[in-house]
């Protein structure tokens, strides 16, 4: 049975906590080297939905996707305007 990316990704975290790497290095990490700036926007704005104000949830993320197209085209050529 193979594991899923999901389930090796938390197999990873664990292994990272217990070698003594905080959860504030780790997210740093990511949102500064492994996400897109959008993306890495988007999750936090996920983040804080969930945390702070869910209310407001759907207000912030309305426009996920309305520059995806623009974004994507912009990568073909070299140019990521979202970082």
């Amino acid at each position: 049975m193979s594991r899923t990316n999901r389930s090796q990704a938390m197999e990873l975290l664990s292994e990272l906590q217990e070698n003594g790497v905080s959860a504030e290095s780790m997210l740093h990490f990511i949102l500064t080297y492994s996400l897109s700036g959008e993306d890495a926007l988007y999750a936090m704005r996920d983040v804080k939905a969930e945390f702070l104000d869910e209310e407001d949830y759907e207000e912030d993320n309305s426009h996920k996707y309305d520059d995806e197209e623009d974004y994507n085209s912009g990568l073909l050529y070299g140019v990521d305007n979202n970082q």
